[in-house]
């Protein structure tokens, strides 16, 4: 793609693949900004934006429904000349031909490419996992199946330690369902504590009837049809629900057949301006931004994906003041976490 040719501020095509927290940021900003752009927000989901964070307090019972965890409809951002096309799928970006191509043929033409294609669950390899009643609580549709697969559900294996897999143990006890957390580690929350910090965690938590196995390794996942059963090296727990919560992965697969290079931690190799690298060299007019992109980390100084929500606004305010004739420049990040 070009990159000398462009014609940012003159009615400048800005095309967003994605419309999670990055890529509406993003657009937000640029509408704030009052320049000539037109943006279109290609997204897979019929909403306009939610918040993934809140899920698991829908599912505890502390926030009524998932739809109170909708942000704004699609009206709220096309009322503010979003092209925004909701339930569209991309089936490839065209980075010389400045193209975009979804799935039903429609063509999109774009002068600066935003690639905000964000994070998948991580599925590991375990006999049964695509069993009925083996959920992922990763997006919104994830939300309502898990919610109303509740309503049924005595008994609950959650295979992942991380911050979704407790959040959810604690929603599951808290709606009398018994429940087992399995983490493959020797502690919880192996992402953000030492084991001396989780230790306090892992008491809390069986202080509220939760059972915690760590250093346990799922074998297989057991039923005729729907899960019936978790079974580990020594033992089988007979459960109604599992959940697997073992992390994510960044959704890469469009920006991979585009050329782009990928990082060693699986993520979109982006430079301090957020543009992407093709070919050896990072592209002027197509930039890459949320749980998709690899980041440094400031402290570690070592690449990583930073699937967290800070990361994302900020990313998407960057882009926007670079997209607009800017320059600012972030090289590495603190990733700030939180969880209750």
């Amino acid at each position: 793609m070009s990159t000398s040719d462009n014609t940012k501020g003159k009615k400048s095509r800005v095309v967003i693949v994605g419309g999670g927290l990055a890529g509406m940021t993003l657009a937000m900003e640029l509408m704030r900004k009052n320049m000539d752009f037109n943006i279109t927000v290609i997204k897979k989901e019929n909403h306009g934006s939610y918040s993934p964070c809140g899920m698991p307090f829908v599912l505890e019972g502390k926030v009524d429904r998932m739809e109170d965890i909708v942000l704004n409809p699609p009206d709220f951002y096309i009322e503010k000349g979003i092209a925004l096309k909701t339930e569209s799928e991309v089936a490839e970006i065209d980075l010389e031909g400045q193209l975009v191509r979804l799935d039903g043929g429609e063509i999109l033409n774009f002068d600066i490419m935003v690639i905000a294609t964000g994070r998948k669950p991580f599925i590991p390899p375990i006999d049964g996992v695509d069993l009925e009643g083996v959920y992922t609580l990763s997006n919104y549709d994830d939300g309502v199946r898990v919610s109303k697969a509740m309503k049924d559900t005595k008994r609950a294996v959650i295979i992942g330690g991380g911050i979704i897999g407790l959040e959810t143990a604690i929603a599951f006890a808290e709606n009398d369902i018994r429940t087992t957390v399995i983490e493959m580690l020797p502690s919880l929350l192996p992402q953000i504590l030492d084991p001396d910090m989780a230790s306090l965690v892992h008491n809390r938590l069986e202080s509220m009837g939760i059972e915690v196995l760590t250093s346990t390794k799922v074998s297989s996942i057991k039923g005729n049809r729907t899960v019936e059963s978790v079974v580990m090296d020594e033992r089988q727990i007979k459960t109604d629900l599992v959940l697997i919560a073992t992390g994510v992965m960044p959704n890469v697969d469009l920006a991979k057949n585009a050329g782009v290079a990928i990082g060693k931690s699986g993520g979109v190799v982006v430079d301090s301006r957020l543009n992407v690298k093709k070919e050896g060299r990072f592209l002027e007019d197509v930039f890459a931004l949320g749980d998709c992109v690899e980041i440094m980390n400031k402290i570690t100084n070592s690449s990583q994906v930073s699937a967290l929500a800070s990361t994302a606004a900020l990313q998407g305010r960057i882009a926007a003041e670079n997209i607009s004739d800017g320059d600012v420049k972030l090289d590495g990040y603190l990733s700030p976490a939180i969880t209750v």
